[in-house]
């Protein structure tokens, strides 16, 4: 049989029905047909609902009809801050961590100078409480770059911001491992990225340009 259902973590932690899956569908359902929420994209009760979801995408394995609320914040979020309006409204957050592939890939360890700051996280928009990661020294890809391999390779390995940028002894692990059942591995030939941090944010957009060009990496034309 199943395991234990994840439950919303958010509402565990709260135990307000507004951040339960149900809460947070039956907002969404106010809100489309205006009645009681009226303030359509832009309504705030909505925003607040789906602040404290982490996209952890428990609910789409609890829920009987498998109810994707982090699909459906990443939809909401991206319509509610639409336009110069919505530009000018968006959490700091947004910039600094949903974009975070891209500063790392900018400045790469660089960035820790200013992550040592003492408003670093407040600037960035994180709770102050909250330790600021360091970046590593040498990235994965910098480190597989300069090694040297006799074998062929029968893999493609993905090298994630987080484990390129944050934990490359992840990446180093997992090429060992594979490197010792006789697989021969081979990286991306170019920058690739998910997308994790743009959609979880709501900027689609950018979410779908990012992965394009992951793509044309992947599968080029021709």
């Amino acid at each position: 049989g199943s395991g234990p259902g994840v439950m919303c973590p958010s509402y565990r932690a709260t135990g307000e029905e507004r951040h339960s899956t149900r809460g947070r569908a039956r907002l969404l359902h106010e809100m489309a047909i205006g009645e009681v929420i009226t303030g359509g994209w832009r309504s705030e009760e909505v925003r607040e609902a789906l602040d404290l979801c982490l996209s952890c995408k428990g609910c789409r394995s609890d829920c009987p009809v498998g109810v994707d609320m982090a699909a459906y914040k990443a939809e909401f979020l991206d319509r509610h801050y639409a336009g110069l309006r919505g530009l000018l409204r968006r959490p700091r957050s947004h910039w600094t961590m949903g974009r975070l592939p891209h500063w790392l890939d900018l400045f790469g360890r660089g960035l820790n100078a200013g992550l040592r700051l003492p408003f670093a996280a407040r600037l960035a928009g994180v709770t102050p409480e909250r330790t600021m990661p360091r970046v590593a020294e040498a990235s994965f890809t910098s480190w597989f770059a300069e090694r040297a391999s006799d074998r062929p390779p029968a893999l493609t390995l993905w090298p994630d911001t987080f484990t390129d940028h944050l934990s490359p002894e992840v990446g180093r692990a997992a090429v060992r491992v594979l490197e010792d059942a006789g697989l021969g591995v081979a990286l991306p030939e170019g920058r690739v990225c998910c997308g994790l941090t743009y959609v979880s944010t709501g900027q689609l957009g950018a979410a779908r340009r990012v992965m394009r060009r992951t793509l044309d990496v992947m599968v080029p034309s021709g």
